[in-house]
């Protein structure tokens, strides 16, 4: 049977030239593809209605039909209105019922408007729920920041093309977007309010594509639609922007295939990197004869059935489910040959309340999401898995790989998605737990985030926004010092290291990892188990009886307040200082913005006092744990310093002590659960999670603070040397889309080693304040320490300041519009740098509270010269990042989306306000102290101030520091810290910074 015709019905203002991309990709497929001009676009005078578009749609249609082809039609955004009404009579089953050949086989709405009779496009997007409202008050902010679209002089809407691609092509290539651009023309504002006579849907066999990250068409929308439909549409989800057939457009081509000539895309059909990634797997046919899928040909992977052909021999889905009914029996073997026994398939029996597994065998979107390979469970094949029982897989998405011990490695768990830990000892099969069948299951805990109920939808936003960008950063396994043997991955992210896959190098089709190095094994292509910093937390706390932590349920609640109270006050941090744009206009919400900063205070003081009550009483659970951990990070208000001083902070040593007999805890509890075990490499993970969240907050503190580390200095066991040659190659790669979607990956490995370097400093410190020694035993080991420290850093400038140089210089001089790259990259170049230089300011300050103490005057004057070489290139490279940042188009739409302010700037974005502004202050000072000739004079320095003189460097630099600094005081937690920051330096640099300002005034 031949291939039926695709026609594709534009959106507004775009045309049939904006989906060739997608016709030359089904053309590959043997499909032929037309785009319909839509009357409406470009109209003069605008037409008031669509009914000339729905004619011209239906002309290509019955163009089609007449021929006695079979169409499937594709709608994209407001075609969505012309096709439905084009589609009126033209199904295949109506005509085939008046002897006609042909007919409309299909409809798909492609983040498309589906509307029910007698709805408009304007009604439709007019907000029904609180989610909805705030989504409406963005796209006002948006239109009172840009100023809305262009009515042309006959009254047509032209949209403005310098920012309109944040909204219809994010996730697009830049090589796309600015040809996209190009094509877009005028469309009609009559049409938008017309309501449609026809419902299609319901007659004729439809499909929505939900696009996750669609800004123009947001997300409840969407789902509202499909709400409407009633169970009428197939739905198809994917994680692109309002304009996936150009961002992927494999996607759609495979989503607009004919039933009866779709690939499978079960994972018994798959091959085997696409089912061990979870992709969709579709093999094309090839000119070059050579069968592989479409992901294999693009990420270079060697595209093998293994798998799939030792399914060949198994009866098809149909005949397993009526197996399941008619209750046969399967039988399961071990891989090493020991049957686990046999169960009637009627002894599975699932609660009418659950969700059947069986219902979902056929649907993609829930079978991906529960990860469950039902039929091998139903079959009991004996060739289910190589990994023990991979008949189970399931939402744990949980193996064991086994190796020899005298490999040195005994027993390794690894979290991946290929099933369940191989048993150890035969046992029947209905010992076997049904992990994860329940949507009650501890399991669906791991990955859970916050509830918008608890903090209201704007805070959740930014706590979302924030902490999990951070999260990704600096909590990823990649990151990790003290890292199980399961690897994890938090929240969403793209980034291939993270979740275990290998990166491919810029300009070869290698398959081994760049960060690792050349003599360790190649990491698998598998997924990790994703977890969330606060789902780890329920995760762990949901066993505390298990494991010797009982709780009463007044501790319970303590737990609970104090852990709301403190993200409530985190997340009021980056509320906006103050709205200028409202100044003039709504009184209330100037008053409203004008109170956000004593709401703040008050949300501290509030979360202050629980956390005092809960340590009061001893409470101790692992929300307490997190909430003592965020609050430390918690920028402390300025009245409240005025009022008491310099406020202790005395909650860090309990919620480290609380880890510390936790962590004693749980890890006994997994020993106890043996090694067969589903959920002991679960809470390993967990637990390595909040041990290193933990570390990382205990090395910040005993670096910047009176603190002594409490937490050891360990680095875990599976550390290896970084793999300099392939990081050397990122750092001269031009090709920006190549190094935008592996930045994030040698970022992390970066960070890690970070935390390592930080504590070697930490070394130095404790050296230097050593209570008791000799001042000849002090000085040997503060050189000792210092030695090992430059020596860290020596080794981590070799292998990561190129990559991290080239990075600045993508940003400086790349010619192309910096807007093309991903935020991605932008925050987490940014972050780290940040991060890193000012570990380098604080060694500068550690080194000469060193001279002045007891380092001998020779062997300072010796190390002081290489000391000061890092704080001139730490200083100048953030001075580079922040003009940078200061360069690139604002990120409002981001912004809005996310709760936060429209002109953020991303410079805010870690999880520590202070931290930011911290270095910039810092860098500021450097600029100013490498300026002056300095003496010595009684151990201290002198500085002679008239050598002071710009000369066009140094000064701008400052300029930009303190620009940068100022620009911070947007949110709430950055104009409480940068008051602060800039008295200070103005007591101490007054008039050297007022020599440095430049001013942006044109007259």
């Amino acid at each position: 049977m031949p291939n039926p015709s695709v026609v594709i019905v534009p959106g507004a203002w775009h045309r049939p030239a904006h989906f060739q991309g997608l016709i030359d990709e089904l053309a590959k497929v043997n499909y032929d593809a037309v785009g319909v001009t839509m009357p409406s676009v470009d109209s003069s005078p605008p037409l008031p209605s669509w009914d000339q578009d729905a004619q011209a749609v239906r002309q290509v249609i019955m163009e089609r039909l007449d021929a006695g082809k079979e169409v499937v039609v594709l709608a994209h955004s407001f075609g969505g209105i012309a096709m439905s009404e084009a589609a009126k009579g033209l199904g295949k089953k109506e005509r085939a019922a008046q002897g006609l050949q042909g007919g409309i086989v299909k409809l798909m709405y492609m983040c498309s408007m589906a509307l029910p009779k007698g709805q408009s496009h304007i009604g439709q997007l007019t907000p029904q729920t609180p989610e909805e409202e705030e989504i409406e008050k963005q796209r006002q902010e948006l239109e009172a920041k840009f100023g809305g679209m262009e009515i042309t002089a006959d009254g047509a809407l032209k949209l403005p093309k310098d920012n309109v691609h944040l909204i219809l092509y994010n996730r697009c290539e830049p090589k796309d977007i600015e040809r996209a651009v190009e094509l877009l023309g005028t469309f009609p504002a009559g049409p938008l309010s017309v309501p449609v006579t026809y419902t299609a849907y319901r007659e004729i066999p439809s499909t929505y594509i939900m696009c996750k990250n669609d800004l123009a068409l947001r997300l409840p929308y969407q789902r509202r639609m499909i709400a409407q439909g009633e169970g009428c549409f197939d739905v198809e989800e994917c994680d692109e922007g309002h304009s996936p057939w150009m961002s992927k457009p494999q996607f759609i081509v495979d989503c607009a295939l004919h039933p009866t000539n779709r690939p499978p895309r079960r994972q018994n059909a798959s091959c085997d990197p696409c089912r061990r990634s979870k992709r969709r797997c579709v093999v094309l046919p090839s000119s070059d004869g050579v069968s592989a899928c479409a992901n294999c040909r693009r990420l270079g992977h060697q595209c093998t059935f293994e798998f799939a052909d030792s399914k060949s021999s198994l009866t098809s889905g149909s005949n397993k489910r009526a197996k399941y009914q008619h209750n046969a029996t399967s039988k399961t073997i071990r891989e090493d040959g020991c049957a686990l026994g046999t169960s009637p398939a009627a002894d599975i029996n699932i609660p009418h309340d659950q969700f059947d597994p069986t219902l979902a065998i056929d649907h993609d979107i829930l079978s991906s999401w529960l990860n469950l390979d039902f039929d091998n469970y139903l079959e009991g094949d004996s060739t289910s898995s190589t990994n023990g029982l991979d008949l189970f897989t399931s939402a744990t998405d949980l193996s064991r790989r086994h190796t020899s011990t005298s490999g040195g490695i005994d027993n390794e768990l690894t979290l991946h998605s290929t099933g369940f830990p191989k048993i150890e000892n035969c046992r029947s099969f209905q010992s076997i737990p049904r992990i994860g069948f329940s949507f009650n299951s501890p399991i669906y805990l791991l990955n859970s985030g916050i509830d918008a109920k608890i903090l209201g939808d704007r805070l959740t936003r930014i706590y979302e926004a924030i902490a999990t960008s951070s999260a990704s950063r600096f909590l990823e396994y990649d990151c990790n010092l003290y890292p199980s043997k399961n690897r994890y991955r938090i929240g969403e992210n793209t980034s291939s290291s993270s979740n275990g896959s290998p990166l491919a190098l810029p300009t070869t089709g290698l398959h081994a990892s760049p960060l690792d190095h050349a003599d360790t094994a190649p990491v698998q292509d598998e997924p990790a188990q994703q977890i969330s910093l606060l789902g780890s937390v329920r995760f762990l706390d949901h066993f505390g009886d298990f494991y010797g932590n009982r709780l009463s349920a007044a501790a319970r609640k303590r737990s609970d307040e104090t852990l709301k109270a403190v993200l409530r006050a985190f997340s009021m941090q980056w509320l906006p200082s103050s709205n200028p744009s409202f100044e003039q206009g709504n009184n209330e919400q100037r008053w409203k913005n004008e109170n956000a900063s004593g709401s703040f205070i008050d949300a501290w003081v509030r979360a202050r006092s629980l956390l005092q009550d809960a340590h009061a009483h001893n409470t101790r659970s692992f929300r307490m744990i997190l909430a003592t951990l965020t609050f430390v990070g918690i920028v402390t208000p300025t009245k409240i310093i005025d009022a008491e001083g310099l406020v202790p902070n005395n909650f860090l040593k309990d919620g480290l002590n609380q880890l510390c007999s936790l962590d004693q805890l749980v890890t006994n509890y997994c020993i106890d659960l043996g090694q067969s075990s589903i959920y002991g490499p679960l809470a390993e993970a967990s637990l390595s999670i909040i041990r290193w969240a933990g570390y990382i907050r205990d090395t910040g503190a005993a670096l910047s603070l009176d603190h002594k580390s409490i937490l050891p200095d360990k680095w875990g066991p599976t550390r290896a040397p970084p793999n300099k040659e392939a990081i050397a190659d990122w750092a001269t790669c031009r090709n920006i889309l190549e190094l935008d979607a592996n930045i994030q990956s040698i970022f992390r490995k970066a960070s890690a080693e970070t935390f390592y370097i930080w504590r070697k400093i930490i070394n130095i410190k404790e050296s230097v304040t050593l209570p008791h020694g000799n001042v000849a035993d002090k000085s040997k080991s503060t050189i000792e320490a210092i030695n090992m420290g430059i020596a860290t850093i020596d080794e981590f400038n070799e292998t990561y300041q190129p990559f991290i140089s080239h990075c600045c210089y993508v940003y400086l001089y790349d010619t192309r519009p910096i807007h093309l790259l991903s935020i991605l990259m932008n925050h987490g170049s940014v972050s780290h740098t940040m991060f890193w230089s000012l570990g380098i300011f604080l060694l500068v300050d550690v080194f000469q509270t060193a001279t002045v103490s007891h380092l001998d005057e020779s062997i300072a004057q010796c190390i002081g010269p290489t000391i000061r070489k890092y704080r001139d290139h730490a200083a100048s490279i953030v001075a580079q990042v922040v003009g940078s940042v200061q360069n690139l188009p604002a990120e409002e739409v981001f912004n809005l989306q996310n709760g936060l302010g429209a002109e953020v700037p991303i410079t805010v974005y870690h999880v520590t306000p202070s931290l930011a502004v911290t270095a910039l202050e810092k860098a500021i000072e450097s600029v100013i102290e490498s300026q002056h000739t300095s003496i010595p004079q009684g151990g201290l320095r002198e500085y002679h101030r008239e050598a002071l003189v710009p000369d066009g460097i140094w000064d701008h630099q400052v300029d930009i520091l303190m620009k940068g600094l100022m620009s911070l005081d947007v949110t709430i937690g950055g104009s409480q810290t940068c008051g602060v920051t800039l008295r200070r330096l103005m007591r101490r640099h007054g008039d050297t910074l007022s020599e440095c300002w430049t001013s942006e005034f044109e007259t």
